[in-house]
Parts: structure tokens; C-alpha cells; sequence
């Protein structure tokens, strides 16, 4: 007696109902398509092989390769805090291992150093950041450090108020013309101005993030860091 043959065929999907399964599960997906190439323009037909894959595979090589390292690589980024005497604070993402180049020759590979320049100057400060796949990525911000003469706030300057969330107040209390600027925490400087003796400026903050910056007021070899909270 002969056994019949059963055949199990099991239900396949195209792609577009794979990418919807998996952004439910939380899993980023990218769908590519090129201008007139079809749906299957990669070198099959209805999902079979015809011959060889055509010129269009190594775009898709291409594709996936750069998708898969963009989800997998780890995100370089941190912060900076203090003055003359800086604290990096790595603010990375998924890093497993970090190097740092503090503009000045000197290097370090702890996930949070504390350095201390020498010299007066600016200073372009690299975080490089390396994960378990090796990949890696890199960021880097200014630091401007000036080494002067630091004197007394209220012989020099005032900032009000402080904290501020919309305008400030910046007055020169010296008989002499001030340079001001303001820098955020991660050592990046939204704005520079003179300063004329005894005057004052209203500075609108509104479109700041919200965080730490330093109101520098350089006259001569003078200069004063007062911290301004934006909230």
C-alpha cells in the first residue's frame, strides 16, 4: 500500500509585513527602493535566481552594511564642567571603552578625566569611543581657556538675574571696556561682544538650552568667570 506524500507549505511574507512585525517588537528596520528598478531590482525574479545578482547588488551590499553598523556602532558624546581645572563627562552610548585628545598633546583613556591646561588658548578636545563590535565613533567640542588676572566681581562686572530663562542683564562696573562672552558647559561660545565702561546690555537668552554656561569678562590681563544657569 502505498503512503501518500504531504506536502507542508509554510506561509511567507513580502517585506512590508516583515518591517511591521518588527517595528512591533521595538527593532528599527529601513526599506530601500531605486527609481525604476522594480521591486526586485537586486537580481531575482518573484524570488528566484536568475543568473547573477545584476550592478544593483553592491548598492544593496552597501545598504545593509551601513544599516547594520549605524544600529550597532555606539554614540560618542560628553560634557564638559569647570574652568582652568575641566571635568569630561562622558555622556556616550553604548561604549565599552574611551579615548580622549585634550588639544594640547595630552591624552587619556578614563571614562571620565579631569585635565588642567597649562597655557592660555583654544583648545579642540576628541572623545573617541569603541564598543564590544569594535565599531567606534568620535565627537569633539572647543574649549577656550584664558589665564588672566581674576579680581573681585563687583569691581568688574554683573550679571542679573540669575537664573535666567528669557532676558539678562550684563553691566560693566570697570572704568575700562570689557570683552564678554558667554560659553555653554560642552565649551562651545554662543556669543562675543565689547563692552563700552560703565554701560550695560540686555542679552536675550530665551533660545539657549537649558544648562550651565560662563560669562567671561576679559579686560587686559583682568578677567572674571561668572556661571550663569539657564533653566
Amino acid at each position: 500500500m502505498a503512503v501518500p506524500l504531504v506536502m507542508i507549505i509554510f506561509p511567507t511574507y513580502g517585506s512590508s509585513l516583515v518591517a511591521e512585525q518588527l517595528d512591533s517588537f521595538g527593532i528599527e528596520t529601513e526599506t530601500y527602493f531605486v527609481f525604476g528598478a522594480g521591486h526586485e531590482f537586486y537580481g531575482t525574479s518573484n524570488g528566484n535566481w536568475v543568473g547573477s545578482p545584476n550592478t544593483y547588488w553592491d548598492t544593496v551590499f552597501t545598504k545593509v552594511r551601513s544599516f547594520y553598523y549605524d544600529i550597532h556602532k555606539p554614540t560618542a558624546a560628553f560634557s564638559v564642567e569647570g574652568f582652568g581645572m575641566y571635568n569630561f563627562v562622558d555622556e556616550s552610548f553604548s561604549s565599552t571603552s574611551w579615548y580622549w585628545d585634550f588639544g594640547d598633546d595630552n591624552y587619556s583613556a578614563e571614562q571620565n578625566p579631569t585635565h588642567e591646561y597649562d597655557e592660555e588658548g583654544y583648545y579642540k578636545v576628541t572623545q573617541f569611543v569603541q564598543n564590544n563590535n569594535l565599531s567606534w565613533d568620535t565627537t569633539s567640542v572647543y574649549v577656550d581657556f584664558f589665564v588672566g588676572v581674576e579680581v573681585n566681581k563687583k569691581e568688574i562686572f554683573s550679571i542679573y538675574p540669575n537664573p535666567a530663562n528669557n532676558l539678562i542683564t550684563i553691566e560693566n562696573k570697570y572704568n575700562n571696556e570689557l570683552l564678554i562672552s558667554i560659553t555653554s558647559s560642552a565649551g562651545v561660545k554662543n556669543t562675543e561682544f565689547e563692552l563700552s565702561e560703565l554701560q550695560s546690555v540686555n542679552i536675550v537668552v530665551s533660545e539657549y538650552k537649558k544648562g550651565i554656561y560662563f560669562v567671561k569678562a576679559v579686560a587686559g590681563n583682568i578677567i572674571f568667570i561668572e556661571k550663569l544657569v539657564i533653566k
